[in-house]
């Protein structure tokens, strides 16, 4: 790609390598996994978090409630997840992994990992080191 003013300018660049890496994991995931555009971000937070609440999903994979409901009961339906309801209220409930889910997350991160590898390739390890931390401080000081 031919560098431009714009490439100076951090949040295009950011938005630009979003874009395509999204892209590249999207298709992947898709076309090997059969999972839609959102269900890998669930099967990641949920293999950090496993047996939130729907509403906790949604806010830390910032999707819509109604986005997460739709695509919980895909989960269910592939044998990714199982909901399980709160002792407290019947209206609520837990999702947890399955074995199965567990098992396409691992799929997933391979794929991700493969992308990060690509979108890296040519960099020393201390380049990838300063990138990494230089991102992480960034997203701190906007939280």
């Amino acid at each position: 790609m031919q560098r431009n003013a714009l490439h100076d300018e951090l949040h295009f660049l950011v938005y630009l390598y979003f874009q395509k890496s999204n892209g590249e994991i999207c298709k992947e995931v898709t076309s090997r996994l059969g999972l839609l555009p959102g269900q890998p971000k669930i099967l990641e937070f949920l293999g950090v978090e496993d047996g939130a609440r729907p509403v906790e999903i949604a806010t830390a994979c910032d999707l819509d409630r109604s986005t997460v409901s739709g695509l919980l009961c895909r989960m269910e339906d592939m044998g990714l997840v199982e909901k399980r309801s709160c002792e407290h209220d019947a209206r609520s409930f837990y999702v947890f992994l399955t074995e199965r889910g567990r098992d396409t997350l691992r799929k997933v991160k391979e794929i991700c990992l493969s992308v990060d590898e690509r979108a890296m390739k040519g960099l020393s390890p201390e380049e990838r080191t300063f990138i990494l931390d230089g991102m992480n401080k960034m997203l701190d000081n906007l939280s």
